[in-house]
């Protein structure tokens, strides 16, 4: 799947009991050496149930395609749609409009399936976003959060997205808290003459993701992480993954963006 880079965890963006862990644990062992996530970690059904499901950031990234959208779209295609939580409120957002979902995971698809057999407006698909499985500018909107740090080829990916996009339609990628992965695309779109817009929304409640990664692992080693994690399972009534991924939310950061149009050049 990917290295997560070095972590840039505040203390002071925690409730005050997490500072001493931040600082003497979690940046002395993990800064700076990354934590791997592989396939099997995102196949853990239980995980996914949590996993992008960041309320407050995906409709942040829909209201930021209400704004760019110049007409309602026929076609959205959210690529890494991960619990599918941003593919349901672009649902409820764009009633009228067909949405696509597409992930390499077979897992995060067959789930996608089964949730949401019923509705007739939503397919999942499974498929490499260096190959999606769409006629040449047949698609209104490309929408992903959280996406492009997983992708090997990042111009790869763009030239798939541009022979899908319709002239003029909307190509809108997001990553929470940071910025390096936008300025990376920035500098691809760049080198391929595509113009594109940066922006970004602070101050948005969302989890710490490596964080929370590196809270799963240190359950059952460090005392600490495993009696915080039992104690919020006991209040919450809920899983460890659950109560992690919860623990791992108390927290806000900076919701980057970049932006660009379809060309038929």
């Amino acid at each position: 799947m990917g290295t997560i880079p070095k972590p840039t965890l505040n203390p002071d963006d925690h409730p005050r009991h997490w500072s001493k862990m931040i600082e003497q644990l979690y940046w002395k062992s993990f800064r700076g050496k990354g934590f791997r996530v592989t396939n099997e970690t995102f196949s853990q059904t239980e995980l996914l149930d949590c996993v992008g499901t960041e309320t407050h950031a995906c409709l942040e990234v829909v209201r930021t395609v209400k704004d760019l959208c110049h007409t309602m779209p026929e076609t959205i295609l959210v690529v890494g749609p991960g619990s599918g939580s941003l593919s349901s409120m672009l649902r409820r957002s764009f009633k009228k409009s067909m949405i696509y979902e597409v992930d390499i995971n077979a897992v995060v698809i067959d789930r996608l399936i089964s949730l949401h057999a019923q509705d007739d407006k939503r397919r999942a698909i499974q498929a490499d976003v260096h190959h999606l499985p769409f006629s040449d500018h047949t698609i209104d909107v490309v929408v992903g959060y959280g996406v492009f740090r997983y992708i090997s080829d990042e111009r790869g990916a763009i030239s798939e997205i541009q022979r899908v996009l319709r002239k003029d339609s909307l190509a809108l990628f997001a990553e929470g808290r940071s910025r390096r992965y936008v300025e990376k695309i920035e500098q691809k779109l760049n080198q391929m003459q595509i113009s594109c817009r940066v922006g970004s929304i602070a101050n948005v409640p969302m989890p710490h993701m490596t964080f929370f990664y590196f809270l799963l692992e240190q359950y059952g080693k460090n005392a600490l992480v495993s009696t915080l994690v039992a104690e919020a399972m006991k209040k919450k009534k809920v899983s460890r993954i659950k109560a992690t991924y919860a623990l791992a939310g108390q927290s806000r950061g900076t919701i980057y963006t970049i932006s660009w149009r379809g060309s038929h050049d």
